[in-house]
């Protein structure tokens, strides 16, 4: 079990994406669980942070037992301090794949929030 990395639960999120659940958006940052742990993705915008991180970073948050969307309300209230979370920033990926999973997972998180599944679904039903 050692020789897991985040970029193997990167591509069973990318691969298995219907375990992914409760996407919450808040400002660029997407929240959401996948099976019992919530994890988010923040899309930078910014060229200087883009420089130095990569332009995504996936957080783990492991003892979060509340909904993404009380996450959220978490960091809203300036209590990040009492989150545990560990950061993947795009620039720690060596691997080109794995970091365009990260636009992908930006992607489909994006999707999943719209919930373009039922739309779509419903617009082919007509």
């Amino acid at each position: 079990m050692a020789d897991i990395s985040i970029a193997d639960v990167l591509r069973k999120f990318i691969n298995d994406p219907d375990k992914i659940e409760a996407v919450t958006k808040e400002g660029n940052e997407y929240y959401f669980k996948y099976g019992k742990y919530c994890f988010s993705l923040l899309k930078r915008h910014g060229r200087q942070d883009i420089e130095q991180y990569g332009s995504y970073s996936l957080y783990l948050y492991p003892h979060w037992n509340g909904k993404p969307s009380e996450l959220v309300g978490m960091f809203e209230f300036g209590n990040q301090d009492e989150i545990e979370m560990a950061t993947y920033n795009e620039n720690q990926f060596e691997n080109p794949a794995d970091r365009v999973n990260l636009a992908k997972l930006n992607q489909l998180l994006s999707e999943k929030y719209l919930n373009l599944g039922k739309i779509f679904g419903d617009i082919l039903e007509t």
